[in-house]
């Protein structure tokens, strides 16, 4: 299928285009070569913004990647629940083990050397699980 270039007026293939899921047809108007051109030429009169946008990619990791190299055992016992549950092994329920709420239930462990072995709670029952003294609980 070809599809015309709006910039410079020639039919080219749709791999030609980069892709938009916004389009009618699922590209974008401007084919890649086109696109980079007119990218560049935005790069050259817009310094500052992109800039901006060089920095915000050059900041230190998110907190939650930072979290898990601090946290590698917690980390690996996540991804074994993950995986659990996607593959079927672990049956995640409906509704917290402790209050009956349902909605966003998260597993919580009790002892990460045994990553499968979880309760499920509602987001409100986990934190007061991990944050709070088991008096207030």
């Amino acid at each position: 299928m070809d599809k015309r270039c709006s910039c410079c007026k020639e039919a080219k293939l749709l791999s030609d285009f980069y892709k938009n899921a916004a389009q009618r047809d699922g590209h974008y108007s401007y084919c890649k070569s086109c696109w980079r051109v007119k990218v560049s030429q935005w790069h050259e009169d817009n310094p500052e913004a992109y800039e901006r946008i060089l920095a915000k990619r050059s900041r230190k990791p998110r907190a939650s990647t930072s979290w898990g190299r601090r946290n590698p055992e917690k980390k690996r016992a996540q991804w074994a629940v993950f995986y659990a549950v996607k593959t079927g092994r672990l049956i995640k329920p409906d509704e917290c083990s402790r209050c009956g709420r349902t909605g966003r239930i998260e597993g919580h462990h009790f002892d990460y050397s045994r990553p499968l072995d979880v309760e499920w709670l509602c987001t409100r029952c986990h934190g007061r699980v991990t944050y709070a003294t088991k008096e207030s609980f």
